[in-house]
């Protein structure tokens, strides 16, 4: 607007200037002479103007002229004015309707919801954009029938169709209709030009499935279009491969032996694919060690115990020499330890072996400085142990019913040293492709589900009790003549020391 008023000013400045420049001599005349010429006979016609005059009247004339225009204009502007200002109207109350319908979707108001997405419908002109609403709405509103329907019709046209494959997708993923999702976006994700969001629930729907072989098909192709960082998709991986090698090798307890070589090569290409991944190695020193090959096994737990220990890696590493002699197994935990020695496991591995060849005081001395802030359950039993071999009965019991209460370590809790280590079902492998995948962390599912756990080795209990509960007074506290103590828990560091001075002065002889 101020654009035009400003060309009017100065066109009306210019016009001022001319006439001032012109002044009043100048003058245009203006006349007509007539004869007469029969019966008629033409008026004589004179007229002398001042160009002031002249250039007023034409001024004049000219915006007479547009202002003439610009009426007709607005005449035949008008009936589409006042169909866009009924259109404006229109737009109004749509949006309104639809800002009803999404928070009544949101507040999960599903029959709400329905009659606002059908009132925009009504009100937009556009089909693909009301179907486009509806679809959302039923989606806030978990009314995911009404949403498929949405997304079907805006299959119909080819603008819209990957955005409705992506949505049917996702509500047959909300009904557990795997088959379809598997269907669907395995054909978004393995077109000529993949769509980047099939990966997810392709995947996903995979792992549900327990399709190992064919989900760590997907995750390769996802890391190759760029779609998933390198190290969840390894740590994947690693999950997967163990997962499938597990199947096999129950396949192979029902007779099958035509997969042997097929669950070796999962099992160790899992367990170099992701050498923090315990059950990976567990179950691949299974395998080396069923076929004899004991040396590449120990070779496959000490790479691992130096880049992630495990007291799983450390109870298959045991077995690998059950049958050696004691200096011969000393000599091998030894090793191990020297992989990672400032390891909190390799402490405890070092806590064992000294336990095991009866010397309590040093077992007690490497084990003092983990218990003395917030023991496990696991070392509790530990020191229920070390204190037994010492002849403290009573220290013993109070270890072991503090182990009752005392937290589980989230890698020890489910260990079952007289089975397989890592006994997962076919869930406990889909979370873990997740959990440990996404994160690194290694938490036996049953443990993270809250469900019962196994009971603990090394828990060190008494006349071969279970627990703490179910020892008795005979079984500590009162043999050999001894009277139950109290149960205070002492001054532990004191109390080495008086061990280690103890153990420093020569026997009487």
């Amino acid at each position: 607007m101020m654009k035009y008023v400003i060309a009017v000013l100065v066109f009306v400045a210019a016009l001022a200037g001319v006439l001032l420049f012109i002044g009043d001599d100048p003058s245009v005349s203006i006349s007509s002479v007539g004869a007469a010429s029969g019966l008629k006979a033409k008026l004589n016609f004179e007229a002398q103007f001042s160009w002031q005059a002249v250039i007023v009247m034409a001024t004049l004339f000219v915006i007479g002229l547009l202002i003439f225009w610009s009426f007709l204009t607005w005449l035949w502007r008008l009936p589409g004015r006042f169909k866009t200002g009924q259109g404006l109207r229109r737009g109004a109350r749509a949006i309104d309707a639809i800002e009803e319908a999404l928070l009544a979707g949101a507040d999960g108001d599903a029959d709400n919801a329905r009659k606002k997405a059908a009132k925009a419908q009504s009100l937009i002109k556009s089909p693909i954009l009301g179907h486009l609403i509806g679809a959302q709405t039923a989606e806030a509103a978990g009314d995911i029938d009404q949403a498929a329907v949405h997304y079907e019709a805006l299959r119909t046209t080819p603008r819209t169709r990957a955005i409705a494959e992506k949505g049917l997708v996702r509500q047959s993923m909300a009904r557990g209709k795997l088959a379809d999702v598997i269907t669907r976006a395995g054909a978004a994700f393995n077109q000529d030009k993949p769509a980047t969001w099939a990966f997810d629930p392709l995947f996903r729907a995979r792992v549900m499935n327990g399709d190992w072989q064919e989900a760590s098909e997907v995750l390769s192709k996802a890391v190759k279009r760029g779609l998933i960082e390198k190290d969840p998709a390894r740590r994947r991986r690693a999950v997967l491969m163990t997962a499938e090698a597990q199947r096999i090798l129950r396949m192979e307890d029902l007779g099958r032996s035509d997969h042997k070589d097929k669950m070796r090569g999962l099992a160790i290409g899992a367990a170099n694919e992701s050498p923090d991944f315990a059950p990976a190695i567990a179950l691949a020193t299974q395998i080396l060690s069923e076929q004899k090959e004991v040396k590449q096994a120990s070779k496959l737990i000490e790479k691992a115990w130096a880049k992630s220990p495990h007291p799983a890696l450390a109870l298959a590493y045991r077995d690998l020499y059950q049958k050696a002699s004691a200096r011969e197994k000393a000599k091998r935990v030894a090793s191990l330890i020297k992989q990672n020695p400032d390891h909190r496991e390799s402490t405890i591995l070092q806590v064992e072996a000294a336990l095991d060849k009866g010397d309590f005081v040093q077992g007690w001395s490497l084990l003092n400085p983990l218990v003395s802030e917030n023991p496990t359950a696991r070392l509790c039993a530990l020191a229920a142990r070390a204190e037994d071999g010492l002849s403290n009965p009573a220290d013993a019991r109070m270890w072991l019913e503090r182990g009752v209460s005392a937290p589980s370590e989230a890698d020890w809790s489910d260990l079952d040293p007289e089975g397989s280590g890592f006994d997962y079902t076919v869930r406990d492998w889909q979370r873990l492709v997740f959990t440990f995948g996404d994160t690194g962390e290694l938490i036996h599912p049953r443990l993270e589900a809250g469900a019962a756990k196994k009971t603990l080795h090394g828990a060190a209990v008494l006349a071969g009790a279970a627990d703490a509960s179910q020892l008795s007074d005979k079984d500590i506290g009162e043999s050999e003549g001894l009277q139950k103590e109290p149960l205070i828990e002492p001054d532990l560091a004191d109390r080495l020391d008086n061990l280690l001075e103890s153990a420093k002065q020569p026997k009487e002889s």
